[in-house]
């Protein structure tokens, strides 16, 4: 019975670290994009928008 509650306990711990080091994870790469697009804005210059057309 101990080894059950270990098991279901410790496989809710599993996926609470699994979680925290996904969102983590996602925020690091998510900054490092960020500051990617602001170098190659510095070095090659921005993208030019592309603005949508009204319906007339």
């Amino acid at each position: 019975m101990i080894s059950d509650e270990i098991l279901f306990y410790g496989g809710i711990a599993v996926d609470i670290i699994t979680a925290a080091s996904a969102i983590i994870f996602f925020v690091i790469f998510y900054i490092g994009k960020i500051k990617l697009n602001i170098k190659f804005d510095k070095e090659y210059g921005e993208i030019p928008k592309i603005k949508k057309r009204k319906k007339e």
